[in-house]
């Protein structure tokens, strides 16, 4: 989530925060900002994902910056649902994976999951197992205050053996849900 709220800022152009852990190398569009609630419900649910100007191969990324303003460390999970308002059929020729940004600016991927295997379609989550967002620290000695902050890309691409023609797709909805262990 970025930082500024001043929806005249920016014009749907990337806006840069001041929470980064790392430099990023890449320019994003900005796209939306939401609030996650202590429970899921609709606020939860993100954009729908349109992907235009489809060609076998070519990878469609999405980057989501998450900012934890709680003290305690919350589990991440994405995952897309199953949505009954989109063409499932297509859904075959689709693949998708999850990646997460370190310290350093690297990314860890998982590896590529098929959206589906035919007609059928149930919904997955595509995180990573033991994904969490640190929790934010007090300021220490007058210094700033340390938010927990985590960077995760999504990438879509459209299988290479792919001969699906299409100029536009929506996927499933895709939810992002945060959580506490409550052990």
């Amino acid at each position: 989530m970025c930082k500024d709220l001043n929806p005249n800022v920016g014009n749907g152009t990337y806006i840069s925060y001041a929470d980064k852990y790392y430099n990023e190398t890449y320019s994003f569009k900005y796209l939306d900002q939401r609030y996650a609630l202590s429970r899921d419900s609709e606020s939860n649910l993100l954009n729908k994902i349109e992907i235009l100007d489809l060609v076998p191969s070519k990878i469609f990324t999405y980057k989501f910056e998450i900012t934890n303003l709680s003290r305690v460390e919350n589990n991440v999970s994405f995952g897309f649902e199953n949505d009954t308002t989109i063409d499932k059929t297509k859904l075959k020729d689709f693949e998708v994976r999850c990646g997460i940004i370190s310290s350093t600016g690297g990314i860890d991927f998982t590896s590529w999951y098929d959206f589906s295997a035919g007609v059928s379609y149930e919904g997955f989550t595509i995180t990573p197992a033991n994904l969490k967002v640190e929790g934010h620290t007090a300021a220490y000695g007058g210094g700033t205050l340390e938010v927990g902050r985590l960077d995760v890309w999504l990438e879509v691409r459209q299988k290479s053996e792919s001969t699906l023609t299409l100029s536009h797709f929506n996927l499933p909805n895709f939810r992002l849900t945060l959580s506490l262990d409550t052990d």
